[in-house]
Order: C-alpha cells, then structure tokens, then sequence
C-alpha cells in the first residue's frame, strides 16, 4: 500500500516579509500527520499568480495539495485565480459559494459593533451582501466545491488536477483562507474529507503525550534505555520524539497503523520520569490545575513580580478559573510589597527582594490579603541587568503557602528577559502542582482537552 504525500502551500506577501509569522503549516502538518499522511514539501509563495501556479505544478506529483491563504475579497487574493489557471478552467460564480458569503456578511452584521448603528444595519447589509469585493469570494474554479467557513466570509474550497501530459495521475487540491482562526475552524471538515477520499490508503498514527519538567539531555537517556526494554520484551514498536519549551518538555510515543496500545507504556514511563513527569495527554498544566482546585474547592492568589502577571493569565484563561483563582497582584516594586502584602522592610533589607524569606512572605500575604486557601509567590531578577555574583541574572525564587503545606524552590533560568519570565511562570505552576501532589490533592493523570488537539 503507497503513501499518501501531500504538498503544503502557504501564500501571502506577509509571510515572506516576516510581518506574519505562518503557523497554518504547523497546523495542517499536524493533521496529515495524525492521518498518516506524508508531507513531502511545505512551501511560501508571494501573492503572484505565476509563484502559486509554480508550486501548483510542483504539487502534481502529490496525491494532495493544502493551500492556505489568497481567498479574501482584495485584489491581492489570487489564490483561486491561480488554482483554476492550473486545472485549465475558468472561474464562475459558484451559487453555493454565494449563499455561504451572502450569509457570512449577515452573521457580521448581526454582531453587537454592527447592531449598535441598527438605523442603517439593513440598507449595509445589502450593500455589502452584493458589493463586488465581497461576491469575489464566491468566484470558484469550475468544478471546485465550497467547504464552509463559519468563522470568516471566504469559503474555502476542494477539487481536482487533472493528469498532466507528463502522466501524473491526479491531485487533489483543498484551497482555504490564510487567517489561523478560520483555518483552524475548518480542520475537522477537511479530515472529513481526507478520510473520505483516501479511506483505507490512510495509516493513523496513535499519539501518547508524557508532559514533565526537567532536562530534555538527562530525561532522554534514561526514556530510550526504559522503552527499548519493552520493545523487546514484547512492547509494540512506537517512535520516540521530544519537543521542550523553557523548562518543560513533552515526550511523545508514536505508533503508525492500526491498533493503539500505548497506555502500556505509562507504567514504564512513570518509573522512569519520577517526579519530572505531571500529566498524561494533552491537558497542559494550567488545565490541569485549574482541575484539581476546583475539585477540591480551593481558592488561589499570587503574588508575581518578575513574572508580570504571566502565571494569573496563564490560569484565568482556562475555562472555570474564575471558580478557583481569586487574583493574581503584581507587587513589583519593594514598596508596594511592604504595603499591599505585609512584607516587613527589615526582611527585605537583610535578604533582598529575590530571596526564599522574602518569596514565602509574599506568598502568606497574598494569602491573607485576597482571603484565599493557597498563596504562590514568584520574585526573581528578570534582566538584562540586575544581577550579582550570589543572585546572577536570571535567578528566581518561588513559594507556595497553603494550611496543609509549604514549598519553596530556586530556579536560574538561562535566555533574555522574556524567557525568564516565561520560565518563572511555567515553575511557579510547577511549584503549585507539586504542593497538590504532595498533599494527595492530585496525581498524574491521563486528561484530554475537551475539544481535542493537535497533541492527540
């Protein structure tokens, strides 16, 4: 059985000039690979209908091509232009198209920004329904299909290259808008219509994500040695990758074809994590966090200063946090610390701002100061300047006061200003969950997020 290869194209001037950064390709990269699917080349390509084309000729010699980006209603949007010049047909005005646009504008129309100048909402909404920027969205290469799109105006749409007179046998081509959002949202259609098309010739690969903190050079060796061994002890093959980010780092076992069977390794990947590993699955850390104080009904505050806030927004923008975090204060100058939070001068004057005495009374006075059952605290020298011999740039120190326990940790963390302050965060969480840990309020497990994800 061959491969499905698939060629990703993303288009746009912005993607080339650096002003966009393209993450569509990480996206569709992602599905073909949960499918199976091998991605043989990803390509950008300038607004211009003989760079399109060019990659579209390129592409003959995949079974699929993925195309992103050139479909809105501005004269630079040529991508459908470029498509139908390749499949040898004209564009016509799709009627299906036309309604998915026509009801796209109405959707827009009706929002509240929209609604707010209601005097003249109807008299706009025709104008903009038949306007000729907005009906060039519905222009299609004849023969494409429309796939819907509820998130923008531009339906994205599918169809067939023909052979060429080189012999390739045909390609498909699936063509939608270049904004994340809207991509995103068009995913699951788009899987609908791989499965549909390719059925059997697809090989699903089964993911199992191991979310942990720590070293990637030091987890990894002991990984291999554990699941080599249970390979061959029976253990079905799977492929190993690591991707880190700051201090954490996911490891994810792969098995390509039928059958799944990779909870069997959470027992050997557990031994070998130790303590380094927090979850299983997709859930993220502040998912998981989130969680457990919900379910056992427990309040948290923060106290962050170097960190800027970075850990409350990391929490409050899990759904449900506004039932267990009561706030996260940023008391970055010393002052605001002895005022708001109840840190005594002379404990700031004998051990300075970044120290575990002064980070444990920050997290007692978040504490008592926005009456919650948990305080976290995060002081640390974010750089570029700062630092000393003791305390270089870099160093943070964190604590978590709770009636059933305390913690506190000292973390230097390497890279610029805003990686310190995204490691910060990342270990404050860290420092949180191995308090609920410890305590018996949580445990690894295996969770996956409600609306599914690439990790899965």
């Amino acid at each position: 059985m061959t491969e499905i290869v698939a060629h990703l194209l993303t288009v746009g001037d912005e993607l080339l000039t650096g002003d966009v950064v393209d993450t569509n390709t990480a996206e569709l990269a992602q599905l073909c690979r949960s499918l199976g699917i091998l991605v043989e080349r990803a390509v950008s390509v300038r607004d211009q209908p003989r760079e399109i084309a060019d990659a579209l000729d390129r592409a003959r010699r995949a079974d699929l091509c993925l195309v992103t980006g050139g479909l809105g209603p501005t004269s630079d949007d040529r991508t459908a232009e470029a498509i139908a010049a390749a499949a040898g047909v004209p564009l016509v005005l799709d009627p299906e198209a036309e309604r998915l646009v026509r009801a796209a504008v109405a959707r827009m129309a009706a929002r509240p920004a929209a609604l707010s100048h209601r005097s003249m909402a109807a008299d706009r909404l025709r104008q903009l329904a038949t306007s000729p920027e907005n009906l060039k969205q519905a222009w299609l290469p004849t023969g494409a299909r429309p796939i819907v799109n509820e998130s923008g105006t531009a339906p994205g749409f599918h169809l067939r290259l023909p052979p060429t007179e080189r012999g390739n046998s045909e390609t498909r081509v699936i063509s939608t808008p270049g904004v994340p959002s809207e991509l995103r949202a068009m995913l699951p259609a788009i899987a609908e219509l791989l499965r549909g098309w390719f059925g059997g010739r697809l090989r699903p690969v089964s993911r199992r994500v191991y979310r942990t903190f720590g070293r990637e050079s030091v987890l990894a060796p002991v990984v291999e040695q554990r699941v080599a061994s249970a390979i061959d002890r029976g253990a079905p093959p799977v492929a190993l990758h690591y991707r880190a980010c700051g201090p954490e780092v996911l490891i994810i076992l792969e098995r390509t074809g039928a059958g799944g069977g990779l909870e069997q390794f959470d027992g050997i990947m557990g031994e070998a994590l130790a303590s380094s590993l927090y979850g299983i699955g997709a859930a993220d850390l502040p998912t998981r966090l989130v969680r457990v104080l919900r379910e056992h009904g427990l309040w948290l505050a923060a106290a962050e200063a170097c960190s800027g806030g970075g850990l409350g927004q990391q929490l409050v923008a899990v759904p449900g946090a506004s039932r267990c975090v009561r706030g996260a204060l940023v008391p970055y100058d010393d002052a605001v610390k002895v005022e708001l939070l109840g840190v005594e001068r002379d404990l700031l004057h004998r051990h300075g701002a970044v120290s575990a005495e002064v980070a444990a009374a920050m997290a007692e006075g978040v504490r008592r100061r926005l009456v919650a059952d948990i305080g976290l605290a995060i002081t640390g020298i974010a750089g570029p300047g700062g630092g000393t011999a003791d305390k270089p740039v870099g160093t943070v120190d964190l604590a978590v006061s709770a009636d059933f326990g305390r913690r506190y940790r000292r973390v230097t963390l390497p890279g610029d200003r805003a990686a310190v302050q995204h490691g910060a965060t990342l270990w404050g969480l860290k420092l949180l969950w191995d308090l609920l840990v410890e305590s018996e309020r949580a445990r690894v497990f295996d969770l996956a997020l409600p609306s599914g994800s690439a990790l899965e």
